[in-house]
């Protein structure tokens, strides 16, 4: 993946949100209806406080307008629900993709997708295919705004925003993704451009040694009993002899092909919780086979293309995740497990490049060798 993060605007990070927000409201509202008066023909005037009684004993998260599009997709999904027979052409198709759209909804309201044009496009192309299956009268707004924004990603300037004023709706939660992209600029992931000032404290990596000198002297002693472990970690995003340079607050920083990288932190980076889930998902699909990790995009098991042992992350998964749920992992090298009920998801373990994917995280990739820088 690139090294360098998103760099949509306010008013673009504006308009993706009112676009996601508006027509996911017109199409809850018109498959809200017909769900509606299904029940009504039916004269279960009161289907939807029954539901939601269900769903309270059941302790599932419940909502509370049946036009709400996280409710309509959340029962599509569940077995022996009776909004399946009042959604029209309802098929195992429909099902599959509205769980697709559920759970990226659901990961786009805890703020854990891009703000882009690719993440807009990603969900108007899911509203799109439900919205189709059951003909409904909005798959036409749909892809009107699926034209704009696929226009808008492209770079075609004569494109008109898709949302001339932000809906006051989403201004609250544009804030929030705002603050999330500058703090991930300003702190990005270990193997990412670095966007702050470079530091002036100047270290030699010494890959022979794998040790990283200050005047002639280690300064892996002055990091702590795990000053050993932070060096190597460094000499993995920068593997070679070389200048480092340490700002006040730690970053670590060296050039590679002109470019100022983050390579580490000298000691652990400040004012950061251990168990919070960072950055973005990455645009992958991946299962615990209960031995092993499975990219489900490109069918690759982990243990046959990760450049250091994964002995240790397959324990942490058996721990915690079941053989054939599915996993997710951040651009921070986050993984973590979401759960169902559209709760906040769950941290597991963090990962490194080497004992994931090659190219899916920040960072150079490692060719794998027998040699002494596996160890």
């Amino acid at each position: 993946m690139s090294n360098q993060l998103g760099s949509l605007g306010r008013d673009e990070i504006a308009e993706v949100a009112g676009v996601i927000y508006s027509t996911s409201r017109e199409f809850g509202t018109e498959l809200g209806d017909l769900v509606n008066r299904h029940f009504l023909r039916k004269k279960e005037v009161r289907w939807f406080d029954d539901l939601k009684f269900l769903r309270r004993q059941e302790k599932v998260t419940v909502y509370d307008d049946p036009l709400d599009i996280r409710f309509l997709l959340r029962e599509a999904t569940l077995e022996q629900s009776p909004v399946m027979a009042a959604i029209p052409m309802y098929s195992k198709e429909w099902k599959d993709e509205a769980n697709f759209l559920r759970k990226k909804l659901n990961s786009w309201y805890h703020f854990s997708l891009e703000p882009n044009f690719q993440t807009l496009q990603e969900i108007l192309k899911s509203l799109l295919v439900l919205a189709s299956f059951s003909e409904l009268k909005v798959a036409a707004l749909i892809s009107q705004q699926l034209s704009k924004a696929t226009n808008r990603d492209t770079g075609n300037t004569k494109e008109e925003s898709a949302v001339v004023t932000e809906i006051e709706q989403v201004r609250e939660f544009v804030e929030e993704v705002v603050q999330k992209r500058k703090t991930v600029l300003a702190r990005p992931p270990i193997g990412s451009i670095w966007n702050g000032s470079v530091g002036t404290r100047k270290l030699q990596l010494n890959r022979a040694l794998r040790d990283a000198l200050e005047n002639g002297v280690s300064v892996a002693d002055q990091m702590g009993p795990n000053g050993r472990q932070k060096i190597k970690e460094w000499l993995r995003h920068y593997p070679t002899d070389g200048e480092l340079l340490v700002s006040e607050d730690g970053a670590v920083m060296g050039y590679i092909r002109g470019l100022p990288i983050l390579v580490g932190w000298f000691g652990d980076e400040p004012d950061v919780d251990p168990d919070d889930v960072r950055g973005y998902f990455l645009p992958h699909e991946y299962e615990f086979t209960g031995s092993d990790v499975l990219d489900r995009d490109t069918s690759t098991l982990l243990s046959e293309v990760a450049v250091e042992s994964i002995e240790e992350l397959i324990l942490q998964l058996a721990a915690s995740v079941s053989p054939g749920e599915q996993i997710v992992a951040t651009t921070y090298g986050d993984v973590i497990l979401e759960k169902e009920d559209g709760s906040d998801p769950v941290k597991i373990t963090k990962v490194h490049k080497d004992i994931w994917f090659p190219g899916q995280l920040p960072g150079e990739i490692t060719q794998k060798a027998d040699d002494a820088d596996k160890q």
